[in-house]
């Protein structure tokens, strides 16, 4: 080992999500690029102190996407943004760098790239070829007839520097081209060629770092020996003196003076292209779709089996540049239906998408909807935001009185414009639960004649038999005051007393004030009987007895049961209309 400090970057992806931005102003930030897409940075203040590593962009299987990642080759990065080389041939823009002012076609046996720093235009280099991309300056390029390993876009002069495998540099220039000093490399390769005040440094791929001029070359003697086979960058020391070689391992090693940067190695070969910029802050280059997230609002829907459907709004948060979208909507299709023409596109779909229609199909027997929806946009000018996508009509299915039932989302997958996110998934944030239940609680009358359920309409009995009318609640799940007055015939019937009916749930403290039954005997009836609870929702949401009223059969005769001041209320004294379908019962005694 020669003189040469060992400075290892965390490459490690897999710790946390997005981190804070360092606080204090920092000079030099070192960008690590993965193979799999991640970046880790660290900074390094005027004073040579480190910062933590950091996440900058996470690792491509963390993204929210079902699709495959393409392997990234290389990074240009700049203080707004950067650009990251996929072995595709593909551009991305990431943070704040301007979209390629170019399309994109597959490039096979993509080496390396140069692109302009404002994204107008720039050079791919794909085995023997350059190919221009986009509105690069003109620039003379020599025969080629060797593979490309690195290109530097020197934007000051305007010139481009090619460097090729075995080690020769030519500089391209608007008006020729210059080849300068070649190598004898010796069973190595040239990987990465970075200018200097007065020249070139080469890397090969065995650490070798060459210093080149038009007149000379000249081998670096103060760099790591045990690189074979490993190096990957080199990059200038932004603080005056030496440089920084990177290893596949994420180690940059600092040489010939370079201040060191303390951390830990990655556990992996996939490091590729270090990146050294100035700027105050680590910047967040969080893929699009990151933050994208949707939900059903209301969360709580109340539908009334009397009433008409109601909406439930598809709600899409931190969209960007989205182009199409399709998800998966799951209902009880034993609970719910949805009307014909149930679905309309949402406000901010329509206004961003010019009125073009979401599609749905339905798989009704099932309780799914599926719906998708989309757009023709130029690259990167999708529109971002947030706001309703669709709208969904719901109602009870018929016969459904009381119920509780949940609209789920699922599968919800969208693609933005630069097809580079090709169907994401974003974050629920929340499905919606469905409440049925009448917004008129519906009472009725239950007749038993001797323990047997009668019709209340033909009530006869003999002298002797057991008569119970229980006040019944069809949903019952609002109340927690009940409140009643009732006349009977004394002459043929003895009240023997009542007691609180069913549907009053168990883990509730309910309390009946009712009169004593010698006094309903006394006047033929009871006014202001009351059942209170300490809790609201003191019933249950289904159909259940309110109140158990007994009488015996006296005597041979004909009368009428009438129950009248029949009140509910609920745990905020609200008084609820009611639907009474029977409030009196005609017995005959024979």
């Amino acid at each position: 080992m020669k003189s040469c400090t060992l400075i290892y970057i965390l490459l490690v992806m897999g710790f946390g999500g997005p981190v804070d931005a360092v606080e204090q102003s920092m000079n030099a930030t070192f960008l690590i690029q993965n193979l799999w897409g991640g970046i880790v940075g660290i900074q390094l203040a005027a004073d040579r102190t480190p910062s933590v590593p950091a996440v900058v962009r996470p690792m491509a299987s963390e993204f929210p996407m079902t699709s495959r990642f393409p392997e990234v080759i290389g990074l240009e990065a700049f203080s707004e943004g950067a650009y990251q080389l996929m072995s595709n041939g593909y551009v991305h823009p990431i943070g704040n760098a301007k979209p390629p002012a170019f399309s994109w076609t597959f490039i096979r046996n993509t080496e390396c790239f140069a692109i302009m720093p404002n994204g107008q235009g720039g050079w791919i280099a794909a085995g023997e070829i350059i190919k221009t991309v986009g509105r690069p300056p003109n620039l003379i390029f020599p025969p080629m007839h060797r593979k490309v390993t690195d290109m530097e876009y020197a934007t000051e002069k305007n010139h481009l520097i090619v460097l090729f495998e075995d080690g020769e540099i030519v500089i391209c220039k608007p008006d020729s081209f210059e080849f300068l000093s070649s190598l004898e490399l010796f069973d190595d390769d040239a990987i990465r060629v970075k200018t200097i005040a007065d020249g070139y440094y080469v890397l090969t791929k065995n650490a070798n770092v060459f210093y080149v001029t038009k007149e000379k070359s000249e081998l670096y003697e103060d760099v790591p020996d045990q690189l074979t086979g490993l190096a990957r960058d080199i990059e200038i020391s932004p603080f005056g003196v030496g440089f920084y070689i990177l290893d596949g391992f994420g180690v940059i090693h600092a040489c010939g003076g370079a201040p060191e940067v303390p951390t830990e190695p990655f556990t992996n070969d996939i490091a590729v292209d270090l990146e050294i910029i100035e700027i105050n802050q680590l910047p967040q280059w969080y893929p699009i779709g990151w933050y994208t997230a949707v939900e059903l609002i209301p969360h709580e829907l109340a539908l009334d089996p009397d009433g008409d459907a109601k909406s439930v709004s598809l709600m899409i948060h931190e969209a960007e540049n989205l182009s199409f979208f399709s998800a998966e909507l799951k209902y009880d299709p034993a609970l719910l239906t949805v009307p014909v023409n149930g679905i309309k596109n949402g406000e901010w779909w329509e206004s961003v998408m010019n009125g073009a229609q979401v599609l749905a199909s339905f798989k009704s027997a099932e309780g799914v909807i599926r719906i998708k929806g989309g757009g023709s946009f130029s690259p990167f000018e999708g529109p971002s935001g947030k706001g309703e996508l669709i709208r969904l009509d719901v109602k009870p299915k018929k016969n459904v009185r009381s119920a509780t039932t949940r609209i789920e989302i699922q599968n919800f997958l969208f693609v933005d414009s630069s097809q580079f996110i090709q169907y994401g998934m974003a974050n629920i944030i929340s499905s919606a639960t469905v409440v049925i239940r009448p917004s008129r609680p519906r009472l009725f009358l239950r007749c038993t004649l001797n323990d047997k359920v009668v019709d209340c309409n033909e009530l006869n009995g003999k002298p002797g038999d057991l008569l119970q009318i229980d006040i019944m609640a069809e949903d019952g799940s609002r109340i927690s005051e009940f409140l009643f007055g009732f006349q009977f015939p004394c002459e043929i019937l003895h009240f023997l007393g009542m007691v609180s009916g069913s549907v009053w749930r168990q883990d509730v403290v309910v309390r009946p004030e009712f009169e004593i039954p010698s006094v309903a005997n006394q006047k033929g009836g009871l006014e202001r009987q009351r059942i209170t609870a300490d809790a609201s929702n003191a019933c249950q949401d289904r159909a259940g007895a309110l109140v158990n009223l007994f009488f015996q059969v006296t005597k041979t005769g004909e009368g009428r049961i009438v129950f009248d001041s029949i009140e509910t209320r609920d745990k905020i004294d609200l008084k609820l209309e009611l639907d009474v379908d029977i409030n009196e019962v005609l017995f005959f005694c024979r």
